[in-house]
């Protein structure tokens, strides 16, 4: 009932919650949250968003994938989503 209350209070200030993006996350997901993340993923050379494999694939499947550090990759991501 906490959580709930506060978020209510949140929600009347105006104030938006912050999103936090996990290695749950779909790569389209992401990008539908903050479309600015797409200029990062082509910087780390994660281009194919039209593909139907990497736009399903997770945060976690793509870091693997191309040999980035998850904590890392989840941190500029999450700066980006957050601005």
């Amino acid at each position: 009932m906490i959580i709930i209350h506060q978020f209510k209070e949140q929600y009347k200030k105006g104030k938006q919650m912050k999103k936090k993006i996990t290695k749950e996350n779909e790569l389209l997901e992401v990008i539908a949250m903050n479309t600015k993340v797409v200029d990062l993923f082509e910087e780390l050379d994660i281009d194919c968003f039209g593909c139907c494999g990497v736009s399903t694939q997770t945060i976690e499947q793509i870091a693997k994938e191309k040999n980035l550090n998850l904590k890392e990759l989840l941190t500029k991501i999450n700066t980006i989503i957050n601005k």
